[in-house]
């Protein structure tokens, strides 16, 4: 085999790698599409809530809630530096809440 041919066998062969690989690309845009077309289509995020709003709603002050935030607790989306709230993330922290009798703190 001169270096010729073997210059063209090189090509053929990455020619073919590189066609499956465009093959396995459309396969893969196929199943997303397929996948997005079966998903329920997004509900609207709906009224973001502010600091305050979220404080009236869990009934706490705002530094509660400032708290929160500085913990990790309740994260806010950050809009052009204002916090809001999704309701749905507010009402995800009430239900991980604990239910009972609170433990008091040892003084000391």
């Amino acid at each position: 085999m001169n270096r010729a041919s073997s210059t063209e066998a090189s090509r053929e062969a990455d020619s073919l790698e590189f066609s499956e690989a465009i093959d396995d690309l459309r396969e893969g845009v196929r199943r997303i599409e397929q996948t997005l077309r079966k998903s329920p289509p997004q509900k609207h995020v709906g009224q973001l809530l502010t600091v305050r709003e979220v404080s009236e709603q869990l009934a706490v002050s705002v530094r509660t809630v400032e708290t929160l935030i500085e913990s990790g607790e309740l994260l806010p989306i950050w809009i052009r530096g204002t916090r809001r709230f999704d309701p749905r993330t507010v009402d995800a922290f009430v239900r991980s809440c604990s239910v009972g009798p609170r433990r008091r703190r040892s003084s000391g």
